[in-house]
C-alpha cells in the first residue's frame, strides 16, 4: 500500500504540495485529478523517488522510495507524459536491452509490441516515431515486467481509438490480477471505467479523496432512471408524487418513456415509489466522474 503524509513540495517560489496526505490500499486502482499544475505529477514523482518531499514522508509498501530508491523501481512499472527514452537506438534493439536489464523473456516483450501494432517499426529509431508509437512504446516498458505497482501520468494521451480500447482493457485486467495503479489523467470518462477510488487534488492542496460511490453520495449526486408504463394515462396521477422526489422529470408521450433524475440520498423513497406503482425500470445511469468532479473542484477540467 502508500501511505502519504503531510507531503509538501517547493519549487522557487511555486508550492507544488501544501501537506498533502492519502493512502492507497494494496490491488486498489486510483484516479488522481484536478486542473493543470495542482500538483498530480509531484505526486508520481514523489512515490516513485525520483523527487524527495521537503517536508513528510510516503511509504510505498513499506520503503521509503527516496531511501529505497532501486527497491522500490523493482516492483513498479511507470509511464511519464513525456518520457525521456534514447532516441538514436532502434526500437527492436532498445526492446531487448530492456528485457535483458528487467530480466524479462525477450520474446514475451517483443510479442507485446507486436500486439500493441510495433512490429512495422522495430528498425525505426525510437526519435522516428510519431507520438502515437512512443506513447505505445511507453506503456510496454511500464507493464511488460507485470508490477505490482504502476504509476500512469496521461496513458493514452496521443493515442488512436482502437489502441486507447485495448490499453484501457489491459488496465482492467491488471486490476483483476491485483495490481495497484495510479494514474493521473484529464479523461474523467476513462478513469471511471477502472478506477473505484480518486484523489482530487487543486493548487497543491488535497480536495478530497475516496470511493467514487461514497464521494457521489456526500455531495448528493444523481442516479438518472429511463422509465417505461404499460397504462400511461393511470401512470400520470402518480407524477405529483413523483415530482416531489425527483430533481427532473422528462417525459416521452409517444413511447410511454420517462426520464428522471434522483437524489442518491433519496434512493429509498424513490425504490419505494416503484413498488407501488406501474413504472418499470428500463436503465439507471450513475453519477459520472465528471459530475463529481465539478461538484467537489468546481470549474472545468482543463
Amino acid at each position: 500500500m502508500i501511505l502519504a503524509k503531510d507531503l509538501t513540495k517547493t519549487f522557487g517560489k511555486v508550492q507544488a504540495l501544501r501537506g498533502v496526505s492519502f493512502s492507497i490500499d494494496s490491488g486498489e486502482s486510483v484516479g488522481l485529478i484536478g486542473p493543470n499544475a495542482a500538483g498530480k505529477t509531484t505526486i508520481l514523482n514523489i512515490i516513485l523517488g525520483h523527487l524527495k518531499p521537503d517536508y513528510g514522508e510516503v511509504k510505498v509498501f513499506g520503503h521509503d522510495p527516496w531511501v529505497d530508491y532501486i527497491k522500490v523501481r523493482e516492483f513498479t512499472g511507470v509511464m511519464h507524459e513525456k518520457p525521456l527514452l534514447p532516441r538514436k537506438i532502434r526500437v527492436r534493439d532498445f526492446l531487448k536491452i530492456f528485457s535483458d536489464l528487467r530480466e524479462l523473456d525477450c520474446g514475451y516483450v517483443l510479442n507485446l509490441a507486436c500486439e500493441y501494432g510495433l512490429r512495422p517499426y522495430f528498425n525505426f529509431k525510437i526519435g522516428d516515431l510519431s507520438r502515437g508509437f512512443l506513447q505505445r512504446l511507453n506503456l510496454i516498458q511500464a507493464i511488460a515486467s507485470k508490477p505490482k505497482l504502476l504509476l500512469l501520468d496521461e496513458p493514452t494521451a496521443n493515442l488512436d481509438p482502437a489502441a486507447r480500447l485495448k490499453t484501457l482493457s489491459l488496465l482492467r485486467e491488471m486490476k483483476k490480477r491485483g495490481t495497484t495503479i495510479v494514474v493521473s489523467s484529464h479523461l474523467l470518462g476513462e478513469l471511471e471505467t477502472f478506477c473505484e477510488k480518486v484523489i482530487l487534488i487543486k493548487d497543491g492542496y488535497l480536495v478530497e479523496e475516496g470511493k467514487i460511490e461514497v464521494l457521489a453520495k456526500k455531495y448528493s449526486l444523481y442516479l438518472t432512471y429511463e422509465l417505461i408504463v404499460a397504462d400511461f394515462e393511470k401512470a400520470l396521477s402518480y407524477l405529483n408524487e413523483l415530482q416531489n422526489i425527483v430533481n427532473e422529470l422528462i417525459i416521452v408521450y409517444s413511447k410511454r418513456k420517462l426520464r428522471v433524475s434522483v437524489n442518491i440520498n433519496r434512493l429509498n423513497d424513490f425504490k419505494e415509489f416503484l413498488s407501488k406503482s406501474n413504472f418499470k425500470v428500463l436503465k439507471v445511469e450513475p453519477p459520472s466522474l465528471e459530475d463529481l468532479y465539478r461538484r467537489i473542484v468546481g470549474g472545468d477540467e482543463d
